[in-house]
């Protein structure tokens, strides 16, 4: 007599000896059969232990960043909370020991501090810009990021204001005629 016939609770896939939830499937092969048509379907899982990358570019190991990791096996020791491991060629998740160096927070800092990528700070800052008032004419600089503006202060943005505004209401009125509009 078969083992399935005196079983009918089982799963009737073979090796799995589940119980059965639904169409005499366990509730990982029905899954399977619902979501690919196929109750052996096979899963694909990445190897344990084998951990990812993070949105910031590190791997991350059993909850651990890599390349802290592989330091302290290196060093025998673990790594206290004001030690940095620097990656010297700048890739994240080249853990390479020869690509890693310990530094304390203050030294790892100031070396990104000075440069970023190879390139000096003070070659990425960009040359102040310079703009001309719309109304009177002072040149006035405008910080990086900066929205674009077109008056040097809020006073002349305000005049000027007042000065379309007249004008407009003028030409919709038809006080002015549109070439004394131009020639303002």
């Amino acid at each position: 007599m078969n083992t399935r016939a005196k079983n009918k609770n089982i799963c009737k896939i073979q090796n799995c000896g589940l119980k059965t939830r639904y169409k005499e499937l366990c509730n990982s092969h029905y899954i399977r059969l619902w979501r690919f048509g196929n109750a052996e379907y096979p899963l694909k899982y990445r190897k344990r232990g084998t951990g990812h990358i993070t949105h910031d570019g590190y791997k991350l190991f059993a909850q651990k960043r890599e390349h802290r990791k592989i330091m302290e096996e290196q060093l025998g020791r673990k790594l206290t909370e004001k030690e940095h491991v620097h990656h010297i060629n700048g890739n994240r998740s080249d853990n390479g020991i020869e690509n890693l160096k310990v530094m304390s927070i203050e030294e790892h800092g100031r070396l990104h501090g000075k440069e970023t990528k190879g390139i000096p700070r003070l070659a990425l800052r960009k040359a102040p810009v310079y703009y001309l008032c719309l109304l009177c004419n002072n040149s006035f600089q405008i910080k990086d990021g900066q929205y674009t503006q077109k008056y040097c202060s809020r006073k002349c943005y305000w005049i000027h204001k007042k000065d379309l505004m007249k004008i407009y209401w003028s030409l919709k009125n038809g006080k002015k005629s549109q070439g004394d509009w131009l020639a303002f």
